[in-house]
């Protein structure tokens, strides 16, 4: 029969010896004497272009793309203000549209909304948002 764990007498016994593991040691002379290019790689340095190589293209596209999305984020940012019906009647259509989506078919919400189909409304919203973040469980998230 196996022997029973005792937890006070496992308490009680003294710790194992165990060996210190040497800790890296840091020589601040030694680096110093260490001339500069053996220290780190120059920003660019390498076959691949480095870091430089992998941000300016980057930076160029977002600076040559910065004007018109610029001037896109301004036009939707004004857009409900300057036509305060047109938004006001598409928040209308959506929110009739997700109403249809989820309400019972028998129920007497289905039989107001049945002289339009606004289904579509909503169905438009649900694929803007899938198409901007990738996946109906990404919009979820």
């Amino acid at each position: 029969m196996a022997e029973q764990f005792d937890p006070d007498a496992y308490l009680a016994a003294p710790p194992a010896a165990a060996a210190p593991a040497a800790a890296p040691t840091f020589d601040p002379d030694a680096y110093l004497a260490t001339p500069a290019a053996a220290k780190e790689p120059a920003v660019g340095a390498g076959s691949s272009g480095g870091l430089y190589g992998q941000v300016a293209p980057l930076a160029y596209e977002a600076a040559k793309n910065f004007p018109k999305s610029a001037g896109k984020f301004a036009h939707d940012l004004v857009q409900p203000i300057i036509h305060p019906i047109d938004t006001a009647t598409s928040l209308k259509n959506l929110g009739l549209g997700i109403l249809q989506k989820v309400a019972p078919l028998d129920s007497g919400l289905q039989k107001l909304l049945k002289g339009g189909d606004y289904e579509k409304y909503a169905d438009a919203a649900g694929q803007f948002l899938v198409d901007r973040y990738g996946s109906a469980e990404a919009v979820r998230k």
